[in-house]
């Protein structure tokens, strides 16, 4: 990372990346993520923190890192979604990003994506691989699909989206999220670029680390969004729901072994060449 990083302070004309926080009552983890967002060795980023209106200590520690915050706000919303189109409205990066307030990227994140970015500004969409963090003694890394046109399976999400930056001028082009959808947005939205032939470009790279919790616990919910947007963008209903049954019945299992030794072995071991 040496070379990418000289190559940054070089005083060449490289492009703005806004990344945006969005967070409620996240004092806990609030402050790991801004670190991991200000210690970039990539420094040409406008930091935006959406905050749903918090009460429990968020806003103060947001306020010990004004000086390397661009905008934030504080006020209630919608859902995660209709925070997050909040802050990309706001954005004025090339290329933006999404850190959730319990998520850290890889401190050299923003420069793998840029540096690949450069190579290929044909690219409309980044992204790479994550670590999943569920606790202490129990992670793993979750690897993209490489050809997300291709290896696109109905269902299952070929992008780990907080390893996903988008350019601008998509979220210009196919719109932002839906907020009708409360845990699967992200989904439809990966589903909506695919069908509008955006270009994907995959960086075989970790990019960020996701903890286990948030939204998207709500597993029943997130299921439920993803067979009706399965049938919205043609997908054959019967599929669909068989879909829904065989993810209900895997996250199932998963929760109940989750915390056995040797599931912990298996499944990390199977996750390696999975998607979500």
């Amino acid at each position: 990372m040496d070379e990418k990083t000289n190559i940054w302070k070089g005083g060449m004309d490289i492009p703005k990346i806004s990344i945006i926080t969005v967070c409620f009552n996240s004092a806990k983890t609030i402050r790991d993520t801004i670190e991991s967002v200000i210690n970039q060795t990539y420094q040409n980023i406008e930091y935006i923190i959406i905050d749903g209106g918090s009460t429990d200590g968020t806003i103060d520690i947001i306020k010990e890192y004004e000086p390397y915050i661009a905008k934030w706000v504080s006020e209630t919303d919608n859902g995660i979604y209709d925070a997050m189109n909040k802050g990309i409205k706001m954005a004025t990066g090339e290329i933006i990003g999404l850190v959730n307030s319990d998520d850290q990227l890889e401190s050299d994140a923003l420069a793998l994506v840029i540096s690949e970015y450069l190579k290929n500004k044909s690219a409309d969409i980044i992204y790479g691989n994550m670590q999943f963090i569920v606790d202490k003694s129990f992670n793993y890394i979750i690897t993209s699909v490489k050809n997300v046109r291709e290896d696109f399976i109905y269902g299952k999400m070929p992008v780990c989206h907080p390893a996903t930056f988008v350019t601008r001028k998509v979220y210009q082009s196919v719109g932002v999220f839906r907020t009708e959808y409360r845990n699967a947005g992200d989904y439809e939205f990966i589903l909506r670029c695919i069908k509008n032939n955006t270009t994907f470009l995959y960086v075989n790279e970790v990019l960020t680390n996701m903890y286990s919790g948030g939204v998207s616990t709500d597993y029943k919910t997130t299921f439920k969004e993803t067979r009706e947007i399965n049938i919205l963008y043609g997908c054959n209903p019967i599929i669909a729901w068989l879909r829904y049954y065989e993810s209900c019945i895997k996250t199932k299992i998963y929760n109940t072994f989750k915390n056995n030794i040797v599931f912990k072995m298996l499944y990390k071991w199977h996750k390696k060449d999975n998607i979500l």
